[in-house]
């Protein structure tokens, strides 16, 4: 499994009810709205976040909370965030609403 199945689920359960669409990406499990990834779910326990560009820099704490890198590019809306910042429902809820929230 290329995802941690734990943090999968405590995800799903705090996801607002709809036609999400799970799909394996980025090394873990993709979570989509419309089309749209909105997150996906490591197997390292952390996420990979897509939120408002104008948000993000407020919200680096390296290495917890990075901008994703891809290719030697640093992104302006995707953010990689450590497991420890999304140990329990609430921290993981936070992330999750800033992720629902973003264009």
């Amino acid at each position: 499994m290329s995802y941690d199945p734990e943090l999968a689920e405590r995800v799903r359960a705090l996801l607002p009810a709809g036609a999400w669409v799970e799909k394996p990406m980025f090394g873990g499990l993709g979570f989509m709205l419309e089309d749209r990834l909105l997150l996906s779910a490591s197997h390292t326990g952390g996420l990979l976040l897509r939120l408002d560009p104008a948000e993000v820099d407020d919200l680096l704490d390296p290495p917890q909370v990075d901008r994703m890198t891809m290719g030697g590019r640093r992104s302006r809306r995707w953010v990689s965030v450590a497991g420890g910042r999304v140990a329990d429902d609430a921290s993981l809820r936070v992330w999750l609403d800033l992720a629902l929230r973003a264009d």
